[in-house]
C-alpha cells in the first residue's frame, strides 16, 4: 500500500458491518465480519496506477458499491485497487480470482493454472488468504477441486452464505445471515 492516511468506512449489510478502507494509491483493505486486518496495511507497495485524488471519496465510493452488491444490484466492482505488498504470483492469482463470474466458482487448481503455475495450488490458496479486499477481488468464489468451500478469511459459514447470495439461494431482504465469529 502506498504512503499516505486511509479513510474509513463502514458498511452494515445482512452479514454484519463491512469495514473498507482507501488511501491514496486505492482501496487498501475490505474487514469482513469475523475477519482480522489484512497484514499488508502496514507494507509500502508497488502502486502502479494514478494516485487517487481523493481517498475519502473512495472510500465512500467503495462502501456504496458495497451495499450494492448485497442489494443485489451490483455483480463486479469497478474500484482502484491498493495491492501493495503482494508477490507477482499473488496478484496474478488475485487477478485470476477477479475474472470468476458473479455467481459462478473456479477451483484453487484453476487459480494457479491461470497465474502459470500449474504445480501452485496451495500457494494458490495462500494467495487467496493474502486477499487484502475479499469481495472486490471474489476469493470467495474460490473453492476446492471437490466442490468444497475450502477456507475463508470470514469463516466457511460466511463463504458459503456469499456463494448461496450470488447462486440467488438467499433472497436479498430479510436474509439469514451466517454466524460468524468476531474478531479483533
Amino acid at each position: 500500500m502506498g504512503a499516505g492516511a486511509l479513510h474509513l468506512e463502514e458498511v452494515s449489510t445482512p452479514v454484519g458491518t463491512v469495514q473498507v478502507a482507501a488511501g491514496p494509491s486505492g482501496v487498501a483493505w475490505v474487514r469482513l465480519p469475523g475477519a482480522s486486518l489484512p497484514s499488508q496495511i502496514v507494507v509500502a507497495g508497488a502502486f502502479e496506477g494514478e494516485p487517487v485524488a481523493d481517498p475519502e471519496g473512495l472510500a465512500r465510493e467503495a462502501a456504496g458499491q458495497v451495499e450494492e452488491y448485497f442489494a443485489g444490484t451490483r455483480r463486479e466492482f469497478d474500484l482502484p485497487l491498493d495491492l501493495g505488498g503482494l508477490s507477482e504470483f499473488q496478484r496474478a492469482v488475485l487477478a485470476a480470482a477477479a475474472q470468476i463470474p458473479y455467481g459462478e466458482t473456479a477451483s484453487y487448481r484453476e487459480m494457479a493454472i491461470s497465474a502459470g503455475s500449474p504445480g501452485a495450488v496451495r500457494a494458490a490458496g495462500t494467495a487467496m488468504g493474502a486477499n487484502p479486499v475479499p469481495l472486490l477481488i471474489p476469493c470467495h468464489r474460490v473453492i476446492r477441486s471437490d466442490g468444497t468451500p475450502g477456507l475463508y478469511g470470514g469463516g466457511e459459514p460466511l463463504k458459503r452464505w456469499l456463494l448461496d447470495f450470488e447462486a440467488g439461494g438467499i433472497s436479498r431482504v430479510g436474509a439469514e445471515s451466517p454466524r460468524v465469529a468476531r474478531s479483533g
